[in-house]
């Protein structure tokens, strides 16, 4: 066992090698950069019309604290505060044609995750048309993923407070939040997963363990990357003014290296059970072939 755990990592690191994971993930995240504030403008374009921009601070801000180190979070939460004051959205061709442009924006950093998962599956990337479509309706896909799971965010607990006042509750109410951001990420993930890779063998799972690795991953560094900001806020000494640019890239780094680890984590028990199969298979057949007495 610990022989077959030892042979994994070492595929896991010869494969991340082999890809240059760490260029692709620094690559993920300069496009990602560029696509999450016209991200944040479609979403709360499309949320502004059924919801109250408001909630989200309200209800998920909060959390999110605990995840998004200090000087990114002040850039998001800034252009967050801006999208908010503008208030809600009305439905027109002034938001169709601004959430359409901001789609498309957005899509850079979808497309440069796929392509990373097609370097890690080792296949050609998509035509530029079908790439561009895809990246576009996986953007859309997200969105719609990330409104819903924000929604539920917000139901839920008010949903709650009509139970008794008892502990359970207030553990509910405090947990969800932290439970559903979760989920959302996680199921994100394992959408790229399946239909990013322009692969032609059984797609992957949207739940597999290497997406449960990626999003606990990137939830993990995050939170040890926000409390190194906070206790040495060594990226505002050295970078200066823009140190909250850097922080945010980095943060960026983090979850592209998490998310293609995570893919490469699939790959490699993928291969684990196929060589697996194939043992069983050679073995029963020499039992067959052997001569019974």
């Amino acid at each position: 066992m610990l022989k077959d755990w030892w042979q994994f990592t070492l595929a896991l690191f010869e494969r991340m090698d082999k890809i240059h994971m760490s260029l692709i993930a620094a690559g993920v995240a300069f496009y990602a950069l560029f696509a999450v504030f016209p991200g944040l403008a479609a979403l709360f374009a499309l949320w502004g019309l059924w919801y109250d921009p408001q909630l989200i601070e309200q209800y998920i801000l909060h959390t999110a604290d605990e995840f998004i180190p200090s000087g990114a979070a002040d850039i998001i939460y800034g252009q967050i505060n801006e999208l908010i004051a503008a208030g809600p959205t009305q439905l027109g061709w002034t938001t169709v044609i601004s959430f359409l442009i901001a789609t498309i924006s957005a899509r850079a950093g979808v497309d440069a995750l796929i392509r990373g998962l097609n370097a890690a599956n080792g296949v050609r990337s998509h035509s530029t048309i079908m790439g561009f479509l895809l990246a576009y309706v996986l953007t859309l896909v997200i969105v719609g993923v990330v409104i819903l799971g924000l929604a539920l965010i917000i139901v839920v607990p008010l949903m709650l407070n009509f139970l008794p006042d008892v502990p359970l509750r207030a553990w509910m109410l405090g947990s969800i939040p932290w439970i559903a951001i979760f989920v959302i990420v996680l199921l994100v993930i394992g959408i790229m997963y399946r239909y990013g890779p322009n692969v032609k063998t059984p797609r992957t799972a949207i739940f597999t363990w290497g997406s449960l690795f990626a999003a606990l991953a990137w939830a993990l560094a995050s939170y040890a990357f926000s409390a190194y900001l906070a206790s040495f806020h060594s990226y505002n000494r050295i970078y200066g003014s823009i140190g909250a640019v850097i922080a945010l890239l980095m943060w960026f780094y983090l979850g592209g290296f998490s998310v293609m680890l995570g893919a490469i984590i699939n790959l490699e028990l993928a291969r684990h059970r196929r060589v697996a199969a194939a043992r069983k298979l050679r073995k029963a057949a020499r039992e067959d072939t052997t001569p019974k007495n």
